[in-house]
């Protein structure tokens, strides 16, 4: 699968900018009648049967988000005295992507 990665936000909340244009990731696909749902209100995920479908195997290799909500996590963290002076770099610099 190709995407065009606008950077990487650590736990620190500071942005790093891609080093590519455009990137991608291999999944590797299995044909099976099992799924994992998760349940309602927090319950743990249920290993359900199904019909035959094409499905993922193994856990995913990173988190994924849309710029907007980024943006967004990081107004919501900048209160953190601790992080603030990096939230505030991360969002001039995703605005500044943005445009």
């Amino acid at each position: 699968m190709g995407y065009l990665p606008l950077g990487h936000i650590d736990s620190a909340l500071r942005f790093t900018p891609a080093q590519y244009y455009k990137e991608g990731v291999t999944y590797r696909l299995v044909l099976t009648d099992k799924h994992w749902e998760l349940g309602p209100a927090g319950e743990p995920a249920k290993e359900l049967t199904g019909p035959l479908a094409w499905r993922i195997e193994g856990p995913a290799i990173m988190l994924w988000t849309t710029d907007d909500s980024a943006i967004r996590y990081v107004k919501e963290m900048q209160d953190n005295p601790t992080l603030k002076e990096n939230a505030t770099k991360t969002l001039k610099a995703l605005q500044r992507h943005l445009q």
